[in-house]
């Protein structure tokens, strides 16, 4: 495994805050994914960070593979980048 990243345990906390976070914001909403221009600025935000694993689209600090986690409208940076 790599150091970089959460644990294991971690990571799946982070998950399931995350589905959580797409639950909820899904129910207030009604909009599951994001529109493609906020999905673009995720992506270029993140891309920026130094944070993030361009080898895996991983963020180093929740361990999520960002290529799908900045699609849902309710997600969020662990770092409140977005």
């Amino acid at each position: 495994m790599n150091d970089d990243f959460p644990s294991i345990p971690e990571q799946a906390r982070n998950l399931s805050k995350t589905a959580l976070d797409i639950a909820k914001s899904l129910a207030e909403t009604r909009r599951l994914l994001a529109p493609d221009d906020l999905v673009d600025l995720r992506n270029s935000i993140c891309e920026s960070c130094d944070r993030y694993e361009y080898d895996s689209s991983r963020c180093k600090e929740c361990g999520c593979f960002m290529v799908n986690k900045v699609r849902f409208n309710g997600a969020k940076c662990p770092l409140g980048y977005w």
